[in-house]
């Protein structure tokens, strides 16, 4: 979170909302699809910060490196 947070400079809402299919790792980009908002799961907050986010390679390796390592893979986690 803190990566992602530091380099995309993400609202904390929208770093709360992701998931691991919102991240395609081959392709080094993210989608922004959801935001939290005192605790319950909506849209973003506008239509512009739905767009794609393109990754960098040093982010990609992170996310990769914790996808290998966390108790929650699956798309929706």
């Amino acid at each position: 979170m803190v990566i992602l947070a530091a380099c995309l400079v993400q609202r904390i809402g929208e770093i709360l909302g992701l998931q691991w299919d919102d991240a395609d790792l081959l392709k080094g980009s993210r989608d922004i699809r959801r935001s939290v908002y005192q605790y319950h799961i909506g849209p973003a907050k506008t239509a512009y910060s739905e767009a794609a986010l393109p990754l960098a390679r040093e982010v990609v390796s992170a996310l990769g490196n914790w996808l290998t390592q966390a108790k929650y893979r699956s798309e929706t986690d």
